[in-house]
């Protein structure tokens, strides 16, 4: 799957990359359940800046992308940390204190039988009193699927996103049009949709304490974008 190619990582990390705004509440909440070092597993590490993040305050990182141009820039902004390149469904996970997979990550190239290895997968590698910190989109509410339409625009460069619900509200297909620097790339990623009680359900079928998040810290988390809280 070749995704966030060299125009789109470029715009992603610039403009959609949350993580400098979220990761004083993600330090906190590790620090809070007695993870003060060790090893991070940062899966759909995009640009790194969690990675950065993380061995600032005396973590370990390991970081994983299906994007070569995301390990890129990782590399370049955490030289402290290590990068790998590759699906997070297929990479090896070695063994660790909190595993981390932000930004829809797990929905690539997923479905809810992968959903399931990769839970069970994860529950392998964390040490006891490990933590993992993920989001998936879930359906939108009502019958119908749904298509939407979002623009986004600044300095050197703009994009475009169209999102369109699979009849069977089974998968979302994401067409994002981006200019930066006067070129135009295009690039169509696929993501699965997962509701969360089916999410919850695998979740602690895989030996997990489970909750949702709706918030990360202060930043709400857009109205079909869940996140979830697992302990073992």
């Amino acid at each position: 799957m070749r995704i966030y190619r060299k125009d789109l990582a470029r715009v992603h990390d610039a403009g959609f990359d949350a993580s400098a705004r979220t990761a004083p509440f993600f330090l906190s909440l590790l620090r809070g359940r007695g993870i003060r070092s060790g090893l991070v597993v940062d899966l759909g590490c995009g640009g790194g800046r969690w990675a950065l993040a993380l061995t600032r305050a005396g973590y370990e990182a390991l970081g994983v992308d299906i994007s070569a141009e995301m390990v890129k820039l990782a590399r370049r902004r955490a030289p402290k940390a290590r990068f790998l390149r590759g699906s997070l469904h297929a990479v090896r996970i070695p063994p660790c204190a909190a595993i981390t997979a932000f930004g829809e990550a797990a929905a690539y190239g997923a479905s809810e039988a992968r959903l399931v290895r990769f839970f069970k997968k994860t529950a392998r590698a964390l040490r006891p009193g490990g933590v993992l910190l993920l989001d998936l989109r879930a359906p939108s509410p009502g019958k119908k699927p749904e298509t939407r339409t979002a623009s986004v625009s600044a300095r050197g460069w703009e994009v475009e996103a169209i999102s369109v619900e699979s009849l069977d509200k089974r998968f979302l297909t994401r067409t994002i049009v981006a200019v930066r620097s006067g070129k135009r790339s295009r690039e169509v990623h696929r993501l699965a949709l997962f509701r969360p009680a089916f999410v919850l359900a695998a979740l602690r079928r895989a030996g997990f304490r489970a909750r949702t998040l709706r918030r990360y810290g202060s930043q709400p988390l857009p109205a079909t974008l869940v996140g979830y809280l697992a302990t073992n």
